[in-house]
């Protein structure tokens, strides 16, 4: 049996083939020797499983998964000889990363957009970026353009055309192109009274339902 065994280690020091092999079992036969389950990758041929018995005298032995380097024989497949001590397996792989949609462009211009107005963007403070729809489009004019004219003739217009003149004044100051204390400067140097932009008010709001 020894002698046997001697002449196929020694057919393949002399004629051994070098491969790889990936251990993919381990069987404890104690006294710190192993067998080693193979599958045997030959550069010049199709996989193959083969055994092997190893001396491992470290505290976890040799795991499934780990590479070591044989000499197979190519006349007799399933006779190797390992070639050192089998690496430990690699870790394992991490989860792939969610599928996640990509940033919603709109939405990111849209907080910009807020930041830049209420003044939050120039205070440092964080962007809030929300999946909100845009606004709906401004309703079409209905009454004639008076953005052409300066604040002091818009509001002598008023005693004659009320709603149109609060429509201009109320799109000025939400634009940013008026402020209140300057639309109410032109009405008294227009010669409106309290009483006028009361009526024009009143002009603006909805009847009662």
């Amino acid at each position: 049996m020894f002698g046997r065994r001697g002449r196929v280690e020694r057919r393949l020091r002399e004629r051994g083939r070098p491969a790889w092999a990936r251990v993919t079992g381990v069987d404890d036969l104690g006294d710190g020797r192993w067998r080693l389950h193979l599958t045997v990758e030959p550069g010049d041929g199709e996989p193959f499983e083969a055994r092997a018995e190893i001396e491992d005298t470290g505290p976890e032995g040799p795991e499934p998964g780990g590479i070591v380097e044989v000499l197979h024989d190519p006349d007799r497949r399933g006779r190797v000889r390992v070639m050192g001590t089998p690496s430990r397996p690699p870790p394992p792989e991490p989860p792939p990363a969610p599928d996640l949609p990509g940033p919603d462009l709109g939405a990111v211009v849209r907080g910009l957009a807020r930041a830049l107005g209420d003044g939050s963007l120039a205070q440092g403070l964080p962007v809030v970026v929300t999946d909100d729809a845009p606004p709906p489009p401004a309703a079409p004019r209905t009454g004639p353009d008076l953005s052409h004219l300066p604040l002091d003739r818009l509001a002598a217009r008023a005693g004659h055309d009320p709603s149109s003149v609060l429509a201009e004044v109320t799109r000025r100051v939400g634009a940013g192109e008026a402020t209140l204390p300057e639309v109410l400067a032109a009405a008294r140097q227009a010669g409106l009274s309290g009483a006028d932009l009361a009526r024009i008010m009143r002009a603006q709001r909805p009847p009662p339902s």
